[in-house]
């Protein structure tokens, strides 16, 4: 910086003056500032440090004076001013290159290292949001590109279903549904997983995901919205468009997944009646665990779990025993609604919604930023993703998916040493283990009394020791998404991304805005369940975690137990 430097505007004279300053660690005070000069010396008058600026006539600002030395010992025992946070987001631009997602702390602690500069913290953080593009302006004009931007998509990609609702000339609620994505969901296994993430930005809100699986059970977006909150209405918004977007779907072959929570479980019955919808177990054991401190949920898991209606009912009598209060609360609960042997239709395997939370955990780098900045991601990560499995699974040779084909391997193997009994074309029994516990195999109607067969749409061990006694294909009698070519289907469509830079934003505002008092909340409360399992306190009774023996469930038990043990003495 020299004199005779020329800048187009007042304001960034400005932020080269300081910048200067900020990077040659000097004290200064700033003598004039206005809209035609900027005048900064230094904290003691005698000095002959000074900087200064003017708005010239022809509209240009010009550094008139440029006196860089210090003349007194302010330079060396002076008190710094902090920079500015322009400053401080323009000097971390390098560190933002290696960790896209940095913290406050990390940028404060890189300009101490690289620059010498004790960086506020409050100056820190307003850098991070200029870096990361969440700046007051770039609110404002982030909710106008949210309808070019869609209309963009449903240009380069008809059948795109995406919709914007307003409210008084405001953003209120946002859908989108890739007509890539429709695509791949035909080929895809038929099950879906509805859930709900909370935006975590000055706006708040939600971020409402239908989430299904292939055949190698990767998790995909078919579509998601952001929401200003989580209700039954905003819901049955959410899955009527989820019909649109794939209008010839049979819902009655599809299994729902979903908590029991916010309107959902209604939305669902309402619009999607001929849908099985089942609930995640996980949060039925949250909710059990908060009714009955103390209560050991794993028989919860194995009713919860197993394939065989025998079993099931096996499995709850042992929870009657043990607790009647959990077996009264889950006989409330149908039982098709969370017990995979009384389901309907094969869930393969998943009894919670961690289909759905691994997709909240997918979303977590862009839950902070606006929802035209989560839409412009979201779209992109769907593109990567396609684009890097259709490569890999196109590597594929075999018939079956590889993963598939090493269960089957295992099934065979083991069902080489069941013995099997034919009493028809279709009907055989295959025994089991030591116990030579008999299975009924029904090849025509594909079924197993294990329920293996019928949860999983794969041969089980015993399924396959009929398969190897008939001398049949094994893979005759696996599902259509097992297989590589279906799998290779699901992938083949492309996500064409949009040029953002051609598009010209709307008039659209952002929703009302009420501050919250305090600092934003960016974790949520975690529930009793997840207290207990890290807790330290351990019971001596019964060895568990999350509380002492005085509240523990099995002293009532032990002392009933004394009680009847002195009467008959």
């Amino acid at each position: 910086m020299d004199s005779n430097t020329e800048f187009s505007t007042i304001t960034e004279a400005k932020e080269a003056i300081r910048a200067w300053i900020t990077e040659h660690h000097f004290p200064y005070k700033v003598k004039s500032s206005c809209r035609m000069r900027y005048i900064v010396g230094c904290v003691d008058a005698t000095c002959s440090f000074r900087i200064s600026c003017a708005l010239k006539k022809s509209g240009i600002v010009k550094i008139s004076t440029c006196r860089k030395r210090h003349t007194c010992n302010e330079f060396l025992t002076g008190k710094l001013r902090g920079p500015t946070s322009k400053w401080t987001a323009k000097a971390v631009k390098a560190l933002y290159a290696d960790v896209p997602n940095a913290t406050p702390a990390n940028i404060r602690s890189y300009c101490k290292r690289r620059y010498g500069v004790d960086v506020h913290y409050a100056i820190a953080w307003k850098a991070s949001k200029i870096m990361s593009g969440c700046t007051n302006e770039n609110y404002m004009q982030s909710f106008g590109m949210i309808q070019p931007y869609f209309e963009k998509l449903k240009q380069l990609m008809p059948g795109t279903v995406a919709e914007v609702d307003e409210e008084e000339g405001k953003y209120y609620r946002a859908f989108l549904c890739l007509k890539p994505c429709q695509e791949s969901f035909q080929h895809m296994l038929p099950v879906i997983s509805f859930d709900a993430c909370h935006i975590r930005n000055r706006y708040n809100g939600v971020i409402l995901s239908a989430t299904v699986l292939d055949g190698s059970k990767q998790i995909f977006l078919l579509a998601f919205a952001t929401v200003p909150v989580e209700n039954i209405e905003h819901w049955q918004w959410f899955i009527q468009h989820c019909i649109q977007a794939v209008p010839t779907l049979k819902w009655a072959t599809i299994a729902v997944l979903s908590d029991r929570e916010k309107g959902i479980g209604h939305a669902v019955d309402l619009l999607l009646p001929e849908a099985s919808h089942a609930f995640c177990v996980k949060h039925i054991e949250k909710n059990i665990k908060s009714k009955f401190k103390g209560v050991d949920t794993q028989p919860l898991w194995n009713a919860a779990k197993t394939m065989n209606q025998s079993e099931f009912v096996q499995a709850m009598e042992i929870i009657r025993s043990v607790h009647g209060g959990v077996f009264q609360y889950l006989s409330s609960i149908p039982a098709s609604t969370w017990a995979a042997s009384a389901f309907p239709l094969p869930r393969f395997g998943h009894v919670t919604s961690n289909i759905s939370e691994s997709m909240n955990n997918w979303m977590e780098e862009v839950r902070e930023r606006t929802p035209y900045e989560i839409f412009k991601f979201m779209v992109k990560k769907i593109g990567i993703v396609i684009f890097e499995r259709k490569t890999k699974y196109n590597k594929m040779t075999s018939d079956l998916i590889p993963s598939i084909l090493n269960k089957l391997k295992k099934a065979i193997e083991i069902g080489r040493t069941m013995p099997v009994t034919c009493f028809s074309d279709s009907f055989f029994e295959v025994e089991e283990g030591e116990s030579k516990i008999g299975r009924i195999v029904n090849l025509e109607s594909l079924e197993c009394s294990c329920g293996y067969f019928q949860e999983h749409k794969l041969p089980c061990s015993h399924v396959a020791a009929v398969i190897a006694k008939k001398g049949l294909s094994i893979e005759n009698y696996c599902a259509p998404g097992y297989f590589t070519a279906t799998l290779k289907a699901a992938y083949q469509a492309t996500v064409i991304p949009v040029d953002v830079s051609q598009l010209k934003p709307n008039q659209l505002l952002p929703p009302s805005f009420i501050p919250q008092k305090g600092r934003p909340k960016k974790l949520r409360f975690k529930s009793r369940a997840e207290l207990e399992s890290n807790s330290r306190i351990i019971c001596s009774l019964c060895g568990k975690r999350g509380h002492n023996k005085r509240t523990c469930s099995r002293l009532a038990k032990l002392l009933a137990d004394q009680k009847s043990g002195a009467a008959l003495q």
